[in-house]
C-alpha cells in the first residue's frame, strides 16, 4: 500500500463564515507561496521577486542575489553581476563628472 498526501485549497468561503482563508500566491503560478522557492527566505517566493524587477540575468529562476550570496555564481569584480553574464576581460566603470 502506498501514502498518497493530498493538497487541498478551498476557496469561496472567507474565514468570518467559518471557512479556512486561501493560501497566497504572489507570483500567481496556482502554487501557495509557503510551497515554492524562497532563495532569501522573506516570504516572496524568487518567482515573484523576479517579476518585481530582481535580476536574474543567467535566467536561472533564481534571484542573482541569491546565486551571489550562495556561491552558485561568481563575482570577482565585485560588481554585484554574476561574471556568467559579463563578457570576460571586460571591466566596466561608470562615473559622474560635475560640469
Amino acid at each position: 500500500m502506498q501514502n498518497v498526501t493530498l493538497a487541498v485549497v478551498l476557496t469561496g468561503v472567507s474565514a468570518a463564515q467559518g471557512g479556512v482563508e486561501a493560501c497566497p500566491d504572489l507570483d500567481g503560478n496556482g502554487v501557495p507561496d509557503e510551497c515554492d522557492p524562497d532563495c532569501d527566505g522573506d516570504g516572496q517566493p524568487n518567482a515573484y521577486e523576479i517579476q518585481q524587477g530582481a535580476a536574474d540575468c543567467n535566467g536561472n529562476g533564481v534571484p542573482d542575489t541569491c546565486d551571489l550570496a550562495s556561491g552558485d555564481s561568481a563575482d570577482q569584480e565585485g560588481d554585484g553581476i554574476p561574471d556568467e553574464c559579463q563578457l570576460a576581460g571586460l571591466g566596466w566603470r561608470f562615473s559622474v563628472q560635475d560640469q
